[in-house]
């Protein structure tokens, strides 16, 4: 994808190119973060280092997303006043895009859960810790 971006508009408008890449590098960047901070949390609930059993419904994990790539978004759209990176604007755009993905997924999740007669907050886990 980024080949054919490159051949199309690479040449005439670096920017464009660059924004794409941002989009793409940035959001994963973040992702990853979360993916090792995810590692560390479990590894130590794995140790005894927490107890009992903690339970988040699919619209908290969604929510609770939502607002990381929101405030990640706001870093980026902060560093790009400094810095005037076109690829720094992409992964705040890119972030922004995800977190209204995310937000409109836990409100879907909201309304089928209310739908369903369920309690949205109470919903089956999708992590637990025993």
């Amino acid at each position: 994808m980024l080949f054919v971006l490159w051949r199309l508009v690479g040449q005439s408008t670096p920017e464009m190119y660059c924004f794409a890449l941002g989009a793409m590098i940035l959001v994963q960047l973040v992702v990853h973060m979360r993916h090792f901070r995810n590692l560390f949390l479990f590894r130590a609930a794995a140790s005894d280092a927490v107890r009992g059993r903690i339970e988040y419904s699919r619209r908290v994990i969604l929510r609770s997303s939502s607002l990381e790539l929101l405030e990640f978004s706001g870093l980026f759209f902060a560093l790009f006043a400094f810095t005037h990176s076109w690829f720094v604007l992409g992964g705040g755009v890119g972030c922004l895009s995800v977190a209204g993905k995310h937000w409109r997924l836990a409100r879907r999740q909201a309304s089928a859960a209310a739908q369903a007669g369920d309690y949205p907050e109470t919903a089956p886990a999708t992590h637990g810790l025993g």
